[in-house]
C-alpha cells in the first residue's frame, strides 16, 4: 500500500458512551455484557477527518481553447472536508447462553472543508476555489459470543453485515485574466458509494483493579460490495480581447460495482456504576480510528474531459 493510499490517523474521534444495560451482573462496559436482558448505548464524537484531497484542476489541462487554466497557472486549489460530529446508538439482547444479538446505527457529518488558490504576475492573474462536503452512515447488524474474564472483565467476538452510504460533493471556481483574454468556469462533482457486506471483530473490557473503572478496546474489519457513482458537470466561459467569445460544457459520469475494504479500532477508559434493579449503568472516553478504501473521488473538479478516480476516507 503506497504512502498516499495510508494514514497513521485514520479516521479519529473522541467518544464519551452512556450504557444502560437492563440485566444483572458485574462491571459492564460498550457492548459487553454479562445478561440475560437487553442493553442500550449511546455515543458521540468529534471526528477528525485525513481522507484525501479533491482537487480543482490540473496545470495544463486545457478548459478553453488552452486559456484556462494553462500550463504556466500554478496548481489549482486542493482541499478536504473539514472535521464534524458523529455518533453511534447501538440496541441489543444478551441471551442467558453466551450469546447476544445488536443493531447498531452510526452517522459522521463533516463540515465544508475550503481552500484557494492565487497567482499575480505583471502580464496575468489566476484564482482558484474549493470547496468539499462529506457526509456518511452505517449500519450493523452483528451476533456476538461473550468469555466472562473473571470478575470485571469480559472479551467478546461478533460477526454480521454491515451496511454504509457515502455522499461526498465538491465545487469549484476560477478565473484567468491576461492581457490578450479572460476565461472563468465553474464544476461541481458529487461521489457516491452504497454497499453492503460481511463484518468481524473481536473486543472487550477489562478491569482495573476492584474499582468500576475499566479499559477497553477493539479491533474488526468488513469488505462491502456495492455501487460507486461519480458525477461532475463544468461550464467555462472565456472572451478575447478582439471581442470573440467561447463557451465550453462538460458532464460526465461513471457507475461500477466494486468492493470496498473497511478497518476500524477503538480504546480507552471507563467507569461503571451499579444502579438500582441490577443494572449497570457506565460512561467511556477514549479513541477510535477507521479506513474506508475507494468511497471518495479526488479527481479534477474543473477539466476539460471528464475523468475519475477513487480516493479513500480516514
Amino acid at each position: 500500500m503506497n504512502q498516499q493510499n495510508f494514514r497513521t490517523a485514520l479516521l479519529t474521534g473522541t467518544a464519551i458512551a452512556a450504557l444502560f444495560a437492563l440485566v444483572p451482573g458485574g462491571a459492564n462496559a460498550q457492548m459487553y455484557t454479562t445478561g440475560p436482558g437487553f442493553y442500550l448505548s449511546a455515543e458521540g464524537r468529534y471526528v477528525f477527518n485525513h481522507s484525501d484531497k479533491s482537487t480543482t484542476w490540473t496545470p495544463g489541462d486545457s478548459i478553453i481553447g488552452g486559456e484556462f487554466p494553462d500550463s504556466d497557472d500554478g496548481p489549482g486549489a486542493t482541499a478536504r472536508s473539514g472535521n464534524g460530529w458523529g455518533g453511534k446508538a447501538m440496541l441489543g439482547y444478551r441471551f442467558s447462553s453466551n450469546w447476544d444479538i445488536g443493531l447498531g446505527l452510526s452517522g459522521n457529518w463533516l463540515k465544508k472543508g475550503k481552500k484557494s488558490t492565487s497567482l499575480v504576475s505583471t502580464s496575468e492573474e489566476n484564482y482558484s476555489e474549493l470547496k468539499t462536503k462529506l457526509d456518511y452512515q452505517v449500519a450493523d447488524f452483528e451476533a456476538g459470543y461473550n468469555w466472562k474474564m473473571g470478575q470485571n472483565s469480559n472479551m467478546r467476538v461478533f460477526g454480521g453485515i454491515r451496511f454504509a452510504n457515502f455522499n461526498q460533493k465538491a465545487s469549484a471556481s476560477g478565473f484567468h485574466t491576461e492581457s490578450s483574454s479572460t476565461a472563468s468556469a465553474s464544476g461541481k462533482r458529487k461521489t457516491t458509494f452504497v454497499g453492503i457486506g460481511p463484518r468481524l471483530g473481536l473486543n472487550g473490557s477489562f478491569g482495573i483493579g476492584n474499582g468500576g473503572f475499566n479499559m477497553f478496546g477493539g479491533v474488526s474489519g468488513a469488505l462491502l460490495y456495492g455501487k460507486y457513482k461519480d458525477k461532475l458537470s463544468v461550464h467555462a466561459h472565456s472572451t478575447s480581447f478582439f471581442g470573440a467569445t467561447t463557451t465550453t460544457n462538460v458532464k460526465g459520469k461513471k457507475n461500477k460495482s466494486k468492493l470496498v475494504p473497511n478497518a476500524e479500532g477503538e480504546i480507552g477508559l471507563g467507569y461503571n456504576f451499579n444502579s438500582s434493579g441490577g443494572s449497570t449503568v457506565g460512561i467511556q472516553l477514549g479513541y477510535r480510528a477507521e479506513g474506508w478504501w475507494g468511497v471518495g473521488s479526488d479527481a479534477n473538479v474543473i477539466e476539460s474531459h471528464f475523468t475519475t478516480h477513487a480516493s479513500n476516507v480516514f
